[in-house]
């Protein structure tokens, strides 16, 4: 399991853990846009939104280095696009447990010993 690359995280906020706070709590207060973007695409079975919102979470994640729910999220992306809508709802019912794991790794806060290094 890989909740985050923490290597690729230390590069990404150019070893500033303050920045790395930063960028999580961003990506977090755009959690409840984004869930519920994806979840209506989902629910309405349509192709092109579920590909462009799976997409769009991503990249708020991959500024994480979160490579679980970025490997989850390319994979519902790509049934999007398949317009293989069950299998993309079976893979959205992962990305919750997932990105709740990505939560309490931050707010546990043993990330931080990574840019002490």
């Amino acid at each position: 399991m890989n909740i985050i690359d923490m290597d690729r995280a230390v590069i990404i906020a150019d070893e500033s853990p303050e920045l790395f706070e930063d960028l999580f709590k961003m990506v977090i207060e755009s959690l409840p846009e984004k869930y519920s973007n994806l979840e209506k695409a989902l629910e309405t079975k349509d192709s092109d939104q579920i590909e462009m919102y799976a997409h769009q979470f991503k990249g708020a994640l991959r500024n994480l280095a979160a490579q679980d729910s970025v490997n989850l999220l390319q994979e519902i992306e790509n049934q999007g696009a398949k317009g293989n809508h069950e299998k993309a709802k079976a893979l959205y019912a992962d990305l919750k447990p997932a990105v709740e794991k990505l939560q309490d790794f931050f707010e546990e806060g043993s990330w931080r010993t990574y840019f002490s290094r």
